[in-house]
């Protein structure tokens, strides 16, 4: 790629800024030199070193991205897979268990009430999970959004 370090279009700044610009900016009727065009430093005008990235920058942000979309597939995802979780564990609550108050399965055992209440902080994690990185989504990857 060419390194352009001047990216101007102001004659001015190519060096052509000698008597042409004073002829072309001067008015004779008032005898003097009246405007001058305005020109931009030279470091406001060159945006390409500003903005060029590195291999490194670019790496960093692909894999921010990966990560990014990656939790909150898993969010989007573990909140169905939840409640799918709960509604088995409550089925089971049903018919593995003598008395309707009854939490532990007779079946395996199991507490299926401390099981039911795993689920649901489950899904309120993934919930939390999904409002931060909607709020956050400009800051995680990057300002280009």
């Amino acid at each position: 790629m060419i390194d352009k370090r001047h990216t101007t279009h102001n004659i001015k700044q190519l060096g052509f800024s000698g008597l042409r610009a004073f002829v072309l900016a001067s008015t004779f009727c008032n005898g003097g030199y009246e405007r001058a065009p305005k020109t931009q430093p030279f470091h406001i005008v060159n945006r390409y070193a500003a903005a060029k990235k590195t291999d490194n920058d670019i790496k960093t942000s692909r894999l921010e991205k990966a990560f990014y979309y990656i939790t909150l597939i898993i969010a989007v995802f573990g909140i169905p897979l939840f409640v799918f979780g709960i509604i088995n564990t409550m089925v089971s609550l049903k018919y593995e268990t003598e008395h309707p108050t009854d939490c532990i399965s007779s079946v395996t055992g199991q507490d299926l009430c401390l099981t039911i209440n795993v689920f649901k902080r489950l899904i309120l994690i993934c919930v939390v999970i999904l409002i931060l990185l909607f709020v956050f989504r400009k800051r995680l990857l990057g300002k280009n959004l």
